[in-house]
């Protein structure tokens, strides 16, 4: 350890210069190399990829978008398995998949009311949710149009309870 101090001391400018050479040479990488990198996770030609190229291509929505996410909470001795909720839900959701027709076309919605899985509904079937994926038209860099309050109202006005 003595011997390394011993030199940095006696060469204090060599040292100096070597560490301004190396921040140079940092900055320039830095500037030079971040060009080459990417923020995304999608790896072009692997089975995700394709999936999500085909979700995207057959309803022009999903894939890897990330989805509107309503959650309804029905009011006491409501549960979401009753058919007049379901019927409301599933009138609340429609209204919501129409929002942003005509302009940017109808949004794709999941939830209880369109596929009867217990796993969008709560264990005591108070609370439910669905899952309303915008349209993209396949270009999932392009932002989608986001109608949430359109979509709350469409939701409150059609849905049995309140919601969240």
């Amino acid at each position: 350890m003595r011997t390394v101090t011993g030199f940095v001391l006696r060469h204090r400018r060599l040292v100096g210069l070597v560490w301004l050479i190396a921040l140079l040479a940092g900055g320039y990488a830095s500037a030079t190399i971040t060009k080459h990198l990417s923020q995304s996770f999608a790896i072009p030609g692997t089975p995700s990829a394709a999936a999500d190229g085909a979700i995207v291509g057959t309803y022009r929505s999903g894939g890897s978008e990330t989805p509107l996410v309503p959650v309804i909470e029905l009011p006491p001795g409501q549960p979401v398995t009753r058919p007049a909720v379901v019927a409301g839900l599933r009138a609340g959701f429609a209204a919501a998949a129409r929002v942003g027709a005509g302009q940017a076309g109808a949004s794709r919605v999941v939830s209880y009311a369109s596929t009867g899985d217990p796993r969008f509904a709560s264990a005591d079937g108070r609370t439910t949710f669905g899952l309303i994926f915008t349209p993209t038209f396949g270009d999932p860099q392009r932002d989608p149009v986001v109608p949430t309050a359109a979509v709350r109202q469409g939701r409150r006005s059609a849905s049995p309870g309140s919601s969240r």
